[in-house]
């Protein structure tokens, strides 16, 4: 996950992965979420997800690499946030919603705490397999005993990415331990010859 591929991407409006609503996956499976206090979203990028999740009424906190896309997240709202600067951080925030601004890698427990739910939209399938295993322990690290985490990931045939092929096979070898269970396979209608892929885990806090 280079810092500056993703900056580029941003800067030249290469933004094929944003949606312009909420993910329908969420919307299926929201329900393994529910009544969930805290809810992380990683590499969160401008995804209305957040106010959605927010709007459930979770505590919801967003990590997210380009400063540009929080500033869009927040702006297309109609919102004008708090700012502040922590341990190399910007902490941004308005109406429920917080997003940590900076390196995923870099998040621990001290500076953001334990949440009870992840939900993992094209996070996991971004950073790289020379980065998978560091993604999955900064994310097992910051659940709590009974987090769960609703997952999406993609398979795709020609080895390239991102986003990153990231079959059942793979996604329970990372969350080695942990109760994974397949959701959902369904065709991915923006792109022929893909998949995407819904999980559930839990017990995977470590």
């Amino acid at each position: 996950m280079d810092p500056e591929f993703w900056r580029e991407r941003w800067q030249q409006r290469q933004l094929a992965f944003h949606r312009s609503a909420v993910h329908p996956a969420l919307l299926r499976h929201g329900e393994v979420l529910q009544g969930r206090r805290r809810v992380l979203v990683p590499l969160c990028g401008k995804s209305l997800d957040l106010w959605w999740l927010a709007g459930q009424g979770a505590e919801v906190v967003g990590v997210e690499l380009v400063r540009t896309a929080v500033d869009e997240l927040f702006a297309e709202a109609g919102l004008t946030p708090e700012v502040s600067v922590r341990d190399g951080f910007e902490v941004v925030q308005a109406a429920g919603v917080t997003v940590w601004v900076g390196d995923w890698f870099a998040v621990t427990r001290a500076l953001v705490g334990r949440f009870d739910a992840v939900w993992d939209r094209a996070a996991f399938v971004a950073v790289g397999p020379e980065r998978f295993a560091r993604y999955v322990a900064t994310a097992r690290h910051l659940l709590t005993d009974d987090g769960v985490v609703l997952l999406t990931t993609i398979v795709r045939g020609d080895g390239l990415g991102p986003p990153w092929s990231l079959p059942e096979d793979a996604v329970r070898g990372w969350y080695d331990g942990a109760d994974v269970a397949l959701l959902e396979t369904a065709a991915d209608v923006d792109r022929p010859g893909w998949q995407e892929l819904v999980f559930r885990v839990t017990g995977a806090a470590r």
